[in-house]
């Protein structure tokens, strides 16, 4: 008859212990309910290469967007259309696929404002590329959105005429 305990509190079978940890692995715990043994063991772990790709994508899935598109004959949706991606580690391409699209090291900015392809060599210049000045239309991480609109609006006066906001009245 199958046991009626959950399997969180069920003792392992002896052949179960065996293939996981020897008795002079265990040490004896307690959480306040009652005491059991554990083996605490390192693994090593997954290269990054095979599991970035994968996290981008389910993080990218979990985001809040309330309307999502598709464009193209692509089936992938997101917010807006993706046109590339940087996956890097260091000054390393991390190698995956996300949204169709597979990791590189270049973008190429807004479609009509950008001045070419940008390519970043490493993964901490990412943001410093984006804010030169030629690429000063380029979405920024949001620190440097914050820092670059906390500055004070210039006064009307100091603008150009030809810029300067005017007056209507309609009737």
């Amino acid at each position: 008859m199958p046991s009626t305990r959950p399997a969180s509190r069920r003792a392992p079978s002896k052949a179960s212990c065996a293939r996981q940890a020897s008795l002079f692995e265990l040490q004896k715990t307690t959480d306040g309910k009652g005491e059991y043994f554990v083996a605490l063991r390192e693994k090593k772990g997954e290269e990054l290469a095979a599991q970035l790709a994968g996290i981008v994508a389910q993080a990218l899935k979990k985001l809040p967007i309330p309307k999502v598109m598709r464009w193209g004959d692509s089936e992938h949706q997101f917010v807006r259309p993706v046109h590339s991606l940087i996956l890097l580690h260091g000054s390393q391409v991390v190698a995956g696929e996300v949204l169709g699209l597979a990791s590189g090291r270049t973008t190429i900015g807004h479609r009509f404002l950008a001045s070419g392809e940008i390519v970043i060599g490493h993964a901490d210049d990412y943001a410093a590329r984006l804010a030169e000045p030629a690429r000063s239309s380029l979405p920024l991480p949001n620190d440097g959105r914050r820092s670059r609109n906390s500055s004070p609006p210039r006064q009307a006066s100091s603008m150009p005429a030809s810029t300067r906001p005017t007056a209507c009245s309609t009737r």
